[in-house]
């Protein structure tokens, strides 16, 4: 089993998502329509309303916490799942696959 790891670099961070919804509740106090707001924070209108529905309340250290978490429930999980017998062979198979040294594979396998 081979596990890969995919980072979307055009994905904000929680705490930048918190940031901008802080941003856009002062623009609507101000008397800004929800499409002024978007263009503003730079989102279209349906993120704006699902990230206001899924970080309502949200400050931005507890979401830099909420991700800490959630990255040591994943290791945890893998530990869980791998065995050292597949952790090696894993390792094994990711090294000449990506052409990565055995400290990289080590870390991606957990």
């Amino acid at each position: 089993m081979i596990l890969l790891i995919y980072h979307q670099t055009n994905l904000p961070h929680r705490w930048q998502v918190i940031h901008k919804l802080k941003n856009a509740e002062q623009l609507i106090a101000q008397g800004k329509t929800d499409a002024d707001v978007c263009c503003a924070i730079e989102v279209t209108q349906q993120t704006y309303h699902r990230w206001k529905q899924h970080y309502c309340g949200m400050q931005a250290g507890e979401a830099k916490r909420l991700t800490q978490l959630e990255k040591a429930m994943l290791k945890e999980l893998a530990k869980k799942i791998l065995s050292p017998k597949r952790h090696r062979r894993a390792i094994k198979a990711l090294r000449p696959l990506f052409q990565v040294s055995e400290r990289f594979a080590c870390k991606v396998v957990g």
